[in-house]
């Protein structure tokens, strides 16, 4: 009958609240993150999905021949540079590889850096930096082919308002790099979000939601690749 003993505190691996002050449990605010992730992903794969119908539409635009009495197409092939882009296909895939490791280290992480503390247990080094670095660099290695791509199809005569094709890739290949360079701008603050236990619980949840959005980028890249080889 006596007064009840104050709740212990929980974890990374709980799903209570974090430090007891009132604030929501890792797992609460792990799926209220992944909640608005699913919600940004259905947002972007509604605009490329736009894109798309709007590019068979145009692709079957054309003109009727009176003459011949068949339909000509006014859609041009464009030279695209496929062997650069599918170089830039496996250095997205290792990116998202790269990160999904680094993923799966914050958590563990969080789990065993702040036992460090305790006198007598060897300090756990924090790998996951090292794997977020490498899918950083690996992600602006694929920032930079999309430039080589843009400049090799600009030199090959191809621009922006040249042809409806070559609208068409700017538009998918730069509109999805744009999304891209968001989340390596996310990396940045996860691979400096370094300190104490919340920092690193909040370096977890950061990884992990960054994670599952470079997958889907990387799926949506693949998805942008299908669309520009019917495009020709």
């Amino acid at each position: 009958g006596g007064p009840r003993p104050p709740r212990a505190s929980v974890g990374v691996g709980g799903a209570g609240r974090g430090d007891g002050d009132g604030l929501p449990g890792f797992h609460q605010r792990l799926q209220r993150y992944r909640l608005g992730l699913v919600l940004a992903a259905a947002s972007i794969a509604m605009l490329f999905l736009s894109f798309t119908t709007l590019f068979v539409a145009r692709r079957q635009a054309g003109k009727f021949d009176p003459t011949t009495g068949a339909f000509q197409s006014d859609w041009p092939a464009v030279p695209l540079p496929m062997e650069l882009l599918l170089i830039n296909t496996g250095v997205l895939i290792s990116s998202s590889l790269l990160l999904e490791t680094a993923r799966r280290a914050a958590r563990m992480e969080s789990i065993l850096i702040p036992m460090g503390q305790i006198p007598g247990i060897r300090p756990i080094p924090q790998r996951s930096q090292w794997w977020v670095s490498a899918a950083f660099v690996s992600g602006s290695g694929f920032l930079f082919g999309q430039y080589r791509a843009w400049r090799h199809l600009h030199l090959s005569g191809v621009s922006v308002a040249s042809t409806p094709a070559g609208t068409f890739f700017y538009l998918l290949t730069g509109v999805h790099a744009l999304h891209l360079a968001a989340g390596l701008v996310i990396l940045l603050y996860a691979t400096f979000a370094s300190g104490p236990r919340r920092s690193l619980e909040r370096r977890c949840i950061t990884l992990d939601v960054t994670a599952w959005y470079w997958h889907f980028m990387a799926v949506m890249w693949v998805y942008v690749l299908v669309v520009l080889t019917f495009m020709n």
